[in-house]
């Protein structure tokens, strides 16, 4: 039995909510970057935000715009190929940085869901990644099973089900963790794949 698969349209049904609620928010996306909103980023499942954060700025917050939160996520994703892409976002955190994992996965089912809708600048997106059955500090991937990506830009759904592709996660102690994903294939699309990197790096408050 094939987890990730399995929990695949599940996973892609939340991401796309999440990118519809940004889109309601910001209206069309802006290359330049229009006023951030990581209200959305407080409500996706699994995150254990910050009640009514302020806005951030158009570069990474600190995690003091945040009131109420323990730490934050500062994200920064970049892809190139099909589709370049890079972005920034601020997500808050209710727990400090070396809970957040366990946190996640504790409340979870033992899945650990990062997500990020990147509004700061590039188009209306949202990335997930995903650390299935989490055993905490160390390195997770699609050829293990247990690392997944969910990449929703504009009206385009990019992820790992395509022949080729690849991710690759490292989390760290501190609550942080590093994607690299390769080849990830739009269903519209799937000769058109794109590869980069996220950073999810843990500050906190």
């Amino acid at each position: 039995m094939n987890y990730l698969t399995e929990a695949r349209a599940r996973r892609l049904a939340a991401a796309a909510a999440l990118l519809v609620s940004g889109a309601l928010v910001t209206g069309c996306g802006s290359a330049s970057g229009g006023p951030a909103n990581p209200g959305p980023g407080n409500q996706q499942p699994g995150n254990q935000g910050a009640a009514n954060p302020t806005p951030a700025a158009s570069t990474l917050a600190s995690c003091s715009s945040y009131p109420g939160a323990k730490s934050c996520y500062l994200i920064t994703v970049t892809a190139a190929g099909a589709r370049a892409f890079h972005g920034t976002d601020t997500v808050p955190n209710s727990t400090a940085c070396p809970d957040v994992l366990a946190g996640k996965a504790g409340t979870n089912a033992g899945e650990v869901q990062l997500s990020a809708p990147v509004f700061l600048t590039g188009p209306v997106a949202a990335f997930d990644v995903y650390l299935d059955r989490y055993h905490g500090p160390g390195v997770y991937s699609t050829a293990s099973q247990d690392a997944s990506v969910m990449f929703l830009i504009g009206s385009s759904e990019y992820s790992d089900s395509g022949a080729g592709s690849a991710v690759s996660a490292r989390a760290g102690a501190d609550g942080s963790v590093s994607v690299v994903f390769t080849k990830l294939a739009s269903s519209a699309t799937p000769n058109a794949t794109i590869t980069g990197q996220a950073q999810f790096t843990c500050r906190n408050a």
